[in-house]
């Protein structure tokens, strides 16, 4: 049986490539299109074929505690990177409608919920601290008399800094949330022009100057490489900014480049993104920067203090990921409400319709889900090898073998051969059990997943970016 993987924090064991020769064969040679495995199967496998009855069903069936995500999708302004469902809206109206409609959906649920305790607690968008606050203290308080929250429920919430003020950080901390999300991407002045988004150092600085104040303390950063007039030497500065910021987590995400899907990234010249060699540098100098500031490495994109739960989750073979990434509680059912969101369960994926005044009409009065899927069991057994590899980053041929009465060659009878050249490559090392990433073969994980993937053929590769 395979241990949970060990990796090693320090530069001179992370085994990243030394020239660039190596480093373009990689390039070639994995930069293609594929999920990002936030779940298996993916949301590009969802149909219409089932109904908010099935998703109803396998509440009532379901007997796992409840991770809770409202999505709020409003934003003060159109940032052109952005990849998430948002609409732009500054008038409070809008806002107190769709929290209306919000609280109808949820209404739906507790006596699905009855017996089941809140333990994650997770506001997204959008922007929800561009919500005045004291829509989302009638929203909160609402949900709490209709579930039962854990009195160790870990909340969190999505912050844009440039809305953040004392009065919100205050009003964050009173309401119980231990963590912010703080959507940074980059701190160079000329790529934030290029994306539409501009915030300096020093109000982030302030920010997390009063919420430590406030005792507080737990602080994630979002960063985005690729992203267009992006090069090694600026955003190495600011990978330092942020390791001198101290934020617990760093969330560090390939750019998803996708004009076809979002209209307004085509606002992003192509010609000002960096070339797959240069971008692909961009990650290894960050990698090396964080891991000698001490940061552990987290899945492919995240990075956490040692202190921190996800560290340790990971150390101890606890991590888990779901569509909102990774996290440290593994056995959770999760509940999306609000527009876009997806309910995630054992046996069931819902996801709600994503136009907004659908979703209004709908919500309450009749169903809000607009499609979803129903996991057979190749479905979860292809699922716990991806989760496994995703979060443990081990693929353990003599478990899975075991597992499906079935030799590994002849359930993947093309895998192999690929498993091979990633050792070769240094993306992999052969154990007793089966294989184990390297550093570097972590970087590129959604590669080696896709070996898994029993439904990537049914799949255009233009409904995923590059895996580089």
């Amino acid at each position: 049986m395979s241990k949970p993987l060990t990796i090693s924090r320090t530069i001179d064991q992370l085994q990243l490539p030394q020239d660039d020769a190596s480093l373009w064969r990689l390039v070639e040679r994995y930069d293609t299109k594929g999920p990002r495995y936030t779940s298996y199967p993916t949301a590009v496998s969802f149909h219409d074929r089932v109904d908010q009855d099935d998703l109803f069903n396998a509440w009532r069936t379901g007997r796992r505690d409840v991770s809770l995500y409202l999505h709020l999708p409003y934003c003060h302004q159109l940032c052109w990177y952005c990849g998430c469902h948002m609409q732009v809206e500054r008038k409070i109206e809008p806002m107190r409608r769709y929290l209306r409609a919000m609280l109808q959906e949820a209404g739906a649920y507790p006596e699905l919920l009855a017996g089941k305790r809140i333990r994650q607690f997770h506001l997204g968008g959008g922007t929800p601290n561009q919500f005045p606050k004291h829509l989302l203290l009638d929203l909160i308080g609402e949900l709490q008399q209709w579930f039962a929250f854990d009195e160790d429920c870990e909340r969190s919430i999505e912050v844009d800094p440039r809305l953040l003020n004392q009065e919100q950080l205050e009003a964050f901390a009173r309401l119980g949330f231990e963590r912010l999300s703080m959507g940074i991407q980059d701190f160079n002045p000329r790529v934030q022009g290029a994306i539409n988004r501009h915030q300096t150092y020093e109000m982030v600085a302030e920010h997390l100057h009063l919420w430590r104040q406030l005792g507080q303390g737990g602080v994630n950063m979002d960063l985005i490489y690729g992203l267009p007039l992006q090069t090694e030497i600026s955003f190495s500065q600011t990978i330092k900014q942020v390791i001198e910021l101290g934020p617990d987590r760093i969330a560090l995400f390939n750019f998803a480049h996708i004009p076809h899907l979002k209209r307004h990234q085509r606002l992003i010249r192509s010609a000002d993104l960096p070339e797959p060699q240069v971008k692909f540098k961009i990650l290894l100098n960050a990698v090396r920067a964080l891991t000698e500031a001490g940061y552990v490495p987290i899945g492919m994109d995240h990075f956490a203090k040692p202190s921190d739960p996800l560290a340790k989750a990971m150390l101890n073979g606890n991590l888990h990921r779901n569509f909102q990434g990774y996290t440290t509680l593994p056995d959770l059912d999760m509940l999306g409400l609000g527009a876009s969101s997806i309910s995630m369960l054992d046996t069931f994926y819902g996801q709600n319709t994503k136009d907004l005044d659908q979703y209004q009409e709908n919500a309450g009065r009749a169903s809000v889900m607009e499609r979803g899927l129903m996991l057979d069991e190749e479905d979860r057994f292809r699922r716990d090898i991806i989760q496994k590899w995703m979060c443990g980053f081990v693929i353990d041929v003599k478990r899975i073998e075991s597992q499906a009465g079935v030799a590994f060659d002849d359930l993947f009878p093309k895998a192999r051969e690929v498993l091979h050249q990633m050792v070769d490559d240094e993306l992999l090392t052969v154990k007793a059990f089966g294989y184990e990433a390297t550093a570097l073969g972590m970087l590129l994980a959604r590669n080696v997943a896709m070996l898994f993937d029993g439904r990537l053929g049914e799949t255009k590769p233009s409904q995923f970016s590059r895996t580089i």
